[in-house]
């Protein structure tokens, strides 16, 4: 059968493991990739061989000091949240290496952010694609960014409705963006963000989130 998969995750070296920061197998679901024209040509998206490895290259980028551009503040905004401070250069590779990153939208959304609303979020393949990660990944936690995306994920992933989450409290009021689903023989906790990128993120809010559901970090010696 045919994949849906255009964008391979990002899987970091320690996700699930023992060196992992986290407790718990984490997912970071963003929306969407943008690709410079001069460089993809937009026209032939679906080129697996193209693009297969393009989200592993943004990682690689953001890890990079050496590599510029405005867009990895969106990254840095949130990693600060997780960790409640400005994080090292350590600390941002730590995270990365402990996570699956992966967006939802399987296909270019043009060449910057401001176009991601003209592309059909809704469309089956977007939800198959992250399915079958899900199934390779097996998380036990997905961090959703962006009103795109959480508008797009049903209330059932084919194994039973989700159910809220209740009494978990940020900046004094209750939250009630996060969810469990049943997926084959376990469940995953879904939490629901603003986008990173949006002046609506507060990171102090996440980071209270974080501490109060199974996001909280494992002892590794660095200061939380």
């Amino acid at each position: 059968m045919k994949s849906n998969i255009i964008f391979e995750p990002h899987i970091g070296a320690n996700y699930g493991k023992d060196f992992s920061i986290f407790k718990k197998k984490t997912l970071i679901l963003g929306g969407s990739h943008y690709i410079d024209e001069s460089e993809y040509d937009l026209a032939k998206a679906a080129d697996r061989a193209d693009l297969a490895g393009f989200t592993q290259e943004i990682i690689g980028m953001y890890l990079d000091p050496e590599c510029k551009g405005a867009w990895k503040s969106t990254f840095s905004k949130f990693i600060n949240s997780v960790y409640g401070h400005p994080a090292s250069q350590e600390e941002r590779k730590a995270l990365l290496d402990s996570a699956v990153f992966y967006n939802y939208l399987q296909e270019v959304a043009g060449d910057n952010a401001y176009v991601a609303n003209q592309y059909d979020y809704n469309a089956p393949k977007h939800l198959e694609a992250l399915k079958e990660v899900l199934d390779q990944t097996k998380p036990e936690v997905i961090i959703s960014w962006g009103d795109h995306v959480w508008k797009a994920l049903p209330k059932d992933l084919g194994y039973g409705e989700r159910t809220q989450v209740k009494g978990i409290i940020a900046n004094n009021v209750p939250f009630d963006y996060c969810f469990e689903y049943p997926y084959l023989d376990q469940e995953i906790t879904l939490i629901g963000l603003y986008h990173p990128s949006s002046s609506h993120y507060v990171k102090d809010v996440y980071r209270e989130v974080f501490c109060s559901t199974i996001l909280n970090l494992k002892e590794t010696g660095f200061p939380i």
